[in-house]
């Protein structure tokens, strides 16, 4: 009778919990379906306030366009050659994640980017690798790196250019 008595214990848990998480789930995708813009569900002012307490970032994520532009950004070596700077925080060079030093680039990008105007960006149709022997591209001197132990360091290119997702890659 003990064991059925503790049995039963371990049951009523397990259902409690699994209830819980079921209306926190559900709370939750109220919550995200209320706060689009588009939804047919009503959320007051004080619900949405309170629900970006626990989700500040919101979904950005999904709502960012895909066609938008990036920089490439590579360092020219001394033999010539191109060495992009967009590592993978997870490689072997940076500890796997725990060295954050790369975590720092694209701020250096950003300052990279505030420094130039619009006039220093050439539209080019010729592949990346063609570009650093490009002779029309556009040197712009930085005298100093504001970071310590900076990554831009020495001659950058930069590149802007659109990405096409493959989703949209069959289409013209």
């Amino acid at each position: 009778m003990n064991n059925n008595s503790k049995e039963v214990r371990i049951t009523n848990t397990i259902r409690s919990v699994f209830g819980i998480l079921i209306l926190l789930g559900g709370l939750a995708i109220y919550s995200i379906m209320g706060s689009s813009m588009q939804s047919p569900f009503y959320i007051s002012k004080w619900i949405k306030l309170n629900v970006s307490y626990f989700l500040p970032q919101g979904w950005a994520f999904f709502s960012k366009d895909a066609r938008e532009e990036k920089i490439f950004a590579f360092k020219r070596r001394k033999d010539g050659s191109l060495e992009r700077l967009s590592p993978s925080a997870a490689s072997y060079r940076y500890l796997f994640g725990l060295n954050r030093i790369v975590r720092r680039l694209p701020m250096e990008y950003q300052f990279l980017l505030s420094q130039t105007d619009s006039a220093s960006w050439i539209p080019s149709n010729y592949n990346i690798v063609e570009i650093g022997e490009n002779s029309r591209t556009k040197k712009i001197v930085f005298k100093k790196n504001i970071f310590y132990k900076g990554i831009c360091c020495g001659e950058i290119i930069l590149i802007k250019a659109r990405i096409t997702p493959w989703a949209w890659s069959c289409e013209r």
